[in-house]
């Protein structure tokens, strides 16, 4: 898997160290709207590329996947510039703030034979396993 990031807050930092931890991933290029934020964040993370037009990083044939953390409100237009520009999307929380969005994700993607999910980790945890057996009660 060949990421390129949308965003330089402290989550889009512990997903580049989770990346690099990996052997099967790597960080080809980092996004923001400003070109000076956008280099230095890829010298602080030893990122060779960096954009801060999205629509040349979506057209980088080296990138496959694009990891959406920018604020939320943004999170439903570049998703799905990033979908039609045929890149699996991995997408922070929150996912949409509409259903009829997310939908409209889910369906675009499957018309562009990408993937598109939320990045969300709880419940893979012990505890998520828990509370949901104890609901089953409810």
């Amino acid at each position: 898997m060949k990421i390129g990031t949308i965003g330089t807050g402290v989550i889009v930092d512990r997903m580049i160290q989770a990346v690099n931890m990996t052997d099967h991933m790597s960080i080809e290029a980092v996004y923001s709207r400003s070109e000076q934020k956008a280099c230095e964040y890829a010298q602080k993370h030893g990122v060779k590329k960096y954009y801060w037009n999205l629509d040349e990083m979506l057209n980088d044939p080296e990138i496959d996947t694009i990891y959406v953390a920018s604020p939320n409100s943004l999170h439903y237009s570049q998703s799905k510039k990033a979908i039609l520009a045929k890149k699996n999307v991995i997408n922070e929380k929150p996912f949409t703030p509409t259903l009829k969005e997310c939908n409209e994700l889910f369906e675009l993607a499957k018309e562009n034979n990408v993937f598109i999910f939320e990045a969300i980790t709880t419940i893979h945890l012990p505890n998520y396993a828990l509370v949901k057996e104890h609901l089953k009660d409810c």
